[in-house]
């Protein structure tokens, strides 16, 4: 009796029962039984292809819909403690009411003005997405606008620009720099001449990516609710899910022999190997073999450029 192939099928059939209770609990969204089972005909050819697919889909980074209403909640309470519940409580020494607590907290979000990140001077689904959630949480209703509605006068105190995620930076970067009010005004020089606070809410951040945007700009502070670090990396050695290095990189010598001929990259943006899906959502920074359908090869959670 063979124990490494014992081993392998009992983790194989372990891993098979948890994913089918993860779709039928809703637990992945976007993801059914049929699905799940036509992605793991892609891995059919090889004998281990069976056990790293299992592999990989045991350490993914998934954030249900709940989950990112946690996140949004969160997020925000983060920012409105540090603009008005920490400096009421510093002005009165710490000895302040609940209740006056919650008004400070209140009254400074009713001054707050909520902006999605805007990609190529679109809105993105991902951002629009958590503007939704907010709008929904969020009572009395939220000052929301796009940037080029803001008018030169518009009142607030503080400036919250929202997504989902951070992965290379790229898309802030590009919209922080360029994004202009509506008299054409920069959205960041309208924040200083102002002395708007502005900052960057998004759930989830690849951390390396996130330090460099935020040494970049001074003017804006990034809030992310989760971290992400290279150890959140597929084939990463200090991925907790490889049992060694050699399994790790037998790993991935499968996968890239599988995809030789259907067009799909191994990594993801920028070279990125991350398997994080947020709700219904996968950024192109995670594995494209999770997110790719071209040639035969099945994707498991769709984006809108999956047959590209």
């Amino acid at each position: 009796m063979n124990r490494d192939i014992d081993d392998r099928e009992y983790y194989i059939d372990y891993s098979r029962d948890l994913f089918d209770f993860l779709i039928a609990s809703f637990q992945w969204s976007g993801i059914d039984s049929n699905r799940l089972n036509a992605w793991f005909h892609n891995f059919e050819e090889d004998d281990n292809g069976e056990y790293y697919a299992c592999k990989i889909l045991n350490g993914v980074i998934g954030y249900s819909e709940n989950d990112m209403k946690r996140m949004v909640d969160d997020g925000i309470e983060r920012i409105m403690h540090k603009e008005a519940v920490l400096p009421l409580l510093k002005q009165k020494n710490f000895s302040v009411l609940e209740s006056e607590l919650e008004f400070a907290f209140r009254d400074k979000l009713k001054r707050t003005l909520f902006v999605p990140l805007l990609v190529n001077g679109i809105p993105g689904e991902s951002s629009m997405s958590i503007m939704r959630i907010i709008t929904q949480r969020v009572k009395p209703s939220i000052q929301q606008l796009f940037p080029s509605e803001i008018p030169d006068d518009y009142p607030c105190d503080v400036l919250i620009v929202v997504d989902d995620c951070i992965g290379s930076g790229h898309q802030f970067s590009e919209f922080w720099e360029s994004a202009t009010i509506s008299g054409g005004k920069l959205l960041s020089t309208w924040c200083s001449e102002h002395g708007i606070h502005a900052y960057y809410l998004c759930l989830v951040a690849y951390n390396q990516k996130m330090n460099e945007i935020q040494g970049r700009y001074n003017d804006i502070s990034i809030v992310a609710i989760e971290q992400l670090t290279d150890s959140h990396r597929v084939f990463n050695e200090g991925n907790k899910e490889w049992n060694s290095k050699k399994e790790m990189e037998d790993a991935k010598a499968c996968i890239e022999k599988l995809i030789i001929d259907k067009g799909v990259n191994l990594f993801g943006y920028e070279e990125m190997d991350f398997a994080v899906i947020i709700h219904n959502n996968i950024p192109d920074w995670s594995l494209p073999i999770l997110h790719k359908e071209k040639n035969g090869w099945k994707l498991l959670v769709e984006r809108k450029d999956s047959n590209d």
